[in-house]
């Protein structure tokens, strides 16, 4: 971790420093369901809010200081479901201090956390603290590596100099035809915590399944493949991305992977293969990606 990483709670912002002091133009904060590195989230200048995770009798705040390793021995030992809690409303709201004229607040959807809540939250009280401030929250209906392709497409529409309102409309655009794909090796969580059917879910277990997700357009996870290996279920997710009927020439393939690193890169092989995108980035999961996503899980979105 860094050296001047703030204390546990506190919002991140890039560089790992606790409070940015010069003044930007638009500030760019998300929940930390995004999936990022050290040096990504320093090249999109973005501020962090983060959540907790409860697990057994330990508690595991979602920011700079978390120990991955240690959290991954607590998922694989615990026999409960683990628990997230969303960030405060000042997490958001703190963050909004480095902000000249516009913030802009990417949260994982709405459906499956508190987190969007709570930044409509810090939008109203921006509204007394900072009434020179338009800020916008913008619920990706995704999370994970959903949330770091929409927050790379909003860095370059605000570094390309436009306003407030074509920064935003850069967004909805994109939010209406990212995708995000997730291949899951242990359900488990997602079950127990509600965030996928019951029945699929179980039914899933029940066959050793290595389920692909999705989203289903409103912001709620759905089964889209049930292959009953890895090595097919990457096969599948590729095939995906190639067939996108989406133009990728301009846009970036993100792919994050929790201790799957080799398998990442397989995965983006096998899409580069045959489809053509302007970048690749692969970054390790998240604090909170790893729990609900398990050990050797990988998720793929544009």
């Amino acid at each position: 971790m860094p050296a001047d990483c703030p204390p546990a709670g506190q919002v991140m912002f890039a560089g790992g420093a606790a409070m940015e002091k010069s003044k930007k133009r638009f500030v760019l904060i998300a929940d930390s369901s995004i999936d990022l590195d050290q040096s990504l989230r320093e090249r999109l200048d973005i501020a962090v809010a983060p959540l907790t995770i409860y697990c057994d009798d330990q508690t595991f705040v979602d920011d700079f200081n978390l120990d991955d390793e240690a959290l991954l021995r607590a998922l694989v030992a615990t026999k409960q479901t683990p628990r997230t809690a969303a960030p405060a409303p000042g997490a958001y709201l703190e963050a909004m201090a480095a902000a000249e004229e516009g913030v802009f607040i990417i949260t994982i959807s709405a459906k499956l956390s508190g987190s969007h809540n709570a930044a409509l939250t810090a939008q109203q009280m921006a509204k007394e603290k900072y009434p020179h401030l338009k800020v916008a929250v913008i619920d990706s209906g995704l999370s994970s590596v959903g949330e770091t392709a929409l927050a790379i497409k909003l860095r370059e529409a605000i570094d390309q100099g436009g306003s407030f309102e074509k920064v935003m409309a850069a967004a909805e655009a994109y939010c209406a035809e990212h995708q995000l794909f997730v291949l899951v090796d242990n359900i488990d969580n997602l079950v127990k915590s509600g965030r996928i059917n019951q029945i699929q879910g179980r039914l899933a277990i029940l066959l050793k399944i290595k389920p692909i997700l999705s989203d289903n357009g409103k912001g709620e996870i759905r089964l889209v493949e049930k292959p009953r290996s890895f090595s097919k279920g990457l096969n599948a997710i590729a095939e995906i991305f190639i067939n996108s009927p989406l133009d990728t020439s301009n846009r970036t393939l993100v792919i994050s992977h929790c201790a799957a690193l080799a398998q990442a890169k397989i995965l983006s092989r096998q899409i580069l293969d045959k489809r053509q995108y302007k970048e690749v980035i692969i970054v390790p999961m998240g604090g909170i990606s790893m729990t609900y996503s398990h050990i050797g899980s990988i998720a793929c979105s544009c």
